[in-house]
């Protein structure tokens, strides 16, 4: 959607401002691992989860950041505010996560999200039904397609108002 890529221009110049360098896989150095994004056009609701390295480990090897580079708390802080400036400008809801994962792959179920600012879930209205989703929980992103293919399921199934249908395979 439009408004995650208006995250991805802010991000991108946040992190080339922060004097972080990015995560390195393979040196297993930096500090920027990823940015995930979740929201619904539907609800006007964003939620915001940038994955770093800690920083005792985020500049380890490289030597990358320079004597100006932000602390963590300025980057989450600055991370806010432009989200905060964002969103209102586009009359969204917000929140914003942070997870701190050290681990060379993916974070395990382990790694926590800590909760910063704003809102912490998205709703989605999907069918005539609202969800609830919270930012680690699977959800369908392609919500307008999902419809489509429930309704064909529920077509092709005989579904009545009195079915229940579990989507067992999502994913």
């Amino acid at each position: 959607g439009v408004i995650a890529r208006q995250v991805a221009e802010v991000m991108t110049r946040l992190v080339r401002q922060s004097g972080r360098p990015p995560y390195d896989k393979r040196a297993h150095d930096g500090y920027w691992r990823q940015i995930m994004c979740r929201h619904s056009e539907r609800t006007k609701m964003l939620v915001v989860i940038p994955m770093v390295c800690s920083i005792p480990q985020a500049c380890g090897q490289a030597s990358d950041c320079n004597a100006a580079a932000w602390s963590d708390e300025d980057c989450r802080n600055r991370v806010a505010s432009e989200l905060e400036a964002l969103c209102h400008t586009k009359g969204y809801r917000w929140g914003l996560f942070w997870q701190v994962n050290d681990h060379v792959s993916a974070p395990a179920a382990d790694v926590p999200m800590q909760w910063v600012k704003g809102i912490d879930r998205v709703d989605e209205l999907m069918m005539g039904l609202t969800f609830s989703i919270h930012p680690s929980a699977f959800f369908q992103v392609n919500t307008v397609m999902a419809e489509k293919l429930y309704a064909v399921i529920g077509e092709l199934g005989g579904v009545s108002p009195s079915t229940v249908v579990l989507d067992i395979c999502c994913g």
